[in-house]
C-alpha cells in the first residue's frame, strides 16, 4: 500500500507522483490527497511544480506603461466630463408626515 503522508504530515513524493501520473489510487486516497492539497500550501506548491516544468516567462513587451497610460486617459476623460446640472433644493419638511419617521 502506498504511504500518502510522511512523518511531518505532508504528502510524500510518491503520493504526488501517483496523483500526477494517474496511477492506481482508490477513491479514499484521492480524497485524502485532494483534501490535504486544499489547505497545505507547501504540498500544493510541490504538486504544481510537478505539473508545470516550464519556467514562467515575462511578456514580450512591458505592459505596465501601456496599461497605466490607458488608465490615466480614462481617468482624465471622466474628470473632464460635464456634470449634470441639478439645482439645489432646500429640504421640504412639509412633504413628510410623522408616519415616515
Amino acid at each position: 500500500m502506498l504511504d500518502l503522508f510522511d512523518q511531518n504530515g505532508h504528502l510524500t513524493d510518491k503520493a504526488l507522483q501517483a496523483l500526477t501520473w494517474e496511477e492506481d489510487l482508490n477513491e479514499l486516497q484521492r480524497l485524502e490527497i485532494s483534501e490535504h492539497l486544499s489547505f497545505c500550501d507547501a504540498c500544493t506548491a510541490r504538486y504544481t511544480d510537478l505539473l508545470c516544468d516550464d519556467i514562467l516567462q515575462a511578456p514580450p513587451i512591458p505592459l505596465y506603461g501601456e496599461v497605466m497610460k490607458k488608465i490615466r486617459e480614462k481617468d482624465k476623460f471622466q474628470n473632464e466630463a460635464p456634470l449634470p446640472c441639478t439645482p439645489w433644493l432646500p429640504p421640504l419638511p412639509h412633504l413628510f408626515c410623522k408616519a415616515h419617521f
